[in-house]
């Protein structure tokens, strides 16, 4: 996958140019992922102490996450504004953390619920809002196509907006 999409960057700076080729299916299947994800999470118990400790937990990710990525953003020659999106867009968690946590959770009855408690929050938060600063990210950055309305050409008499 990586030597795949280190090869369509060669061939097209922009990859939106490529079809999609699992089109409706893949696109199912990622809602299908993210409702599954955040359907687990969302029966967390919300108290405001866990609330609170999610909240900064996920702050401090983040911004570990973008320090990380500044401090050796000058060393891959990548410019200081595209270093902090790619920073924000390593917001979101994967379903692995979801898997760890529940299984965590089995193994140990006592640590693992108080663990679980803090966990399902924050991967509940990270996919809700990760989802969104994803796309803002690949949008600031120009990696991603125009939305849709963006693109649509003028018909013969019709005024375009700058």
């Amino acid at each position: 996958m990586l030597l795949g999409g280190i090869l369509l960057k060669q061939f097209h700076p922009r990859p939106w140019v490529w079809p999609r080729q699992l089109g409706t299916a893949a696109a199912m299947l990622n809602i299908l992922m993210f409702v599954l994800v955040s359907s687990t999470a969302a029966q967390a118990d919300w108290s405001g102490a866990v609330f609170w400790a999610a909240a900064a937990l996920v702050a401090v990710r983040l911004a570990a996450k973008l320090a990380s990525i500044l401090a050796t953003g000058f060393g891959s020659g990548m410019a200081l504004r595209k270093s902090f999106w790619v920073g924000i867009a390593l917001m979101p968690m994967s379903s692995v953390a979801l898997l760890l946590t529940s299984q965590f959770a089995l193994a140990s009855h006592t640590l693992g619920a108080q663990v679980a408690a803090i966990a399902l929050p924050v991967i509940l938060v990270t996919e809700l809002l990760g989802a969104a600063l994803v796309t803002l990210a690949f949008h600031r950055t120009g990696e991603a196509a125009p939305p849709a309305h963006a693109m649509r050409v003028p018909a013969t008499g019709e005024e375009t907006r700058p």
